[in-house]
């Protein structure tokens, strides 16, 4: 009879070992959130030069959806206004910017937000806008206000129904954009 030889993945920070290496990027993430992961799952990592601090990475799944990630400064990582407020001007241009690549796109957003109790209990739920569908790029600053309204609407709802949850952080802003191709109208 063969024994299963189970791989470890081992903490380089913290000597700690793990059985899987999603096990051990969970751990990462939480335990040394000053370490950057270089493994992308999703694509290839952004470069570009004005927003490498801010714009993390970006990639698609099967070239449908891309997603580029937006992290928060140190000083609005605890506060939704202000995270919003410094991203919205990157954001729009994001967006007209895929307009100009793909034509007509719809787009969506999704806040990772991490959420402490008394109790040390931590928490991360993910808050997603509407689907907006931008035709032009003339209404792209209509849209993102009311995507952010609807980010802010769902954090209310998670606090009051989670009795007692704080916010402890702003992970990141995730940007989900593809090309909008409507359906025909069958005859």
């Amino acid at each position: 009879m063969q024994k299963h030889q189970e791989k470890k993945y081992d903490c380089g920070k913290c000597d700690r070992s793990f059985i899987s290496l999603q096990h051990l990027n969970q751990h990462v993430r939480a335990s040394h959130p000053e370490i950057k992961l270089t493994s992308v799952k999703r694509g290839i990592a952004s470069t570009s030069e004005g927003n490498s601090k801010r714009v993390r990475r970006e990639g698609g799944a099967l070239n449908t959806f891309t997603s580029t990630f937006f992290q928060p400064t140190e000083n609005s990582k605890k506060d939704f206004l202000l995270f919003f407020d410094e991203i919205t001007p990157q954001l729009e241009e994001k967006i007209e910017e895929k307009i100009q690549e793909k034509g007509a796109v719809k787009w969506y957003g999704v806040v990772k937000a991490v959420f402490k109790h008394e109790s040390e209990e931590r928490v991360t739920p993910y808050f997603r806008s509407n689907v907006q569908i931008e035709l032009v790029a003339d209404t792209v600053g209509d849209h993102v206000p009311e995507s952010f309204t609807k980010i802010l609407e769902a954090v209310d709802e998670f606090i009051r129904r989670g009795s007692g949850w704080n916010l402890d952080k702003i992970v990141h802003f995730e940007l989900c954009v593809a090309k909008y191709q409507p359906l025909l109208a069958s005859s």
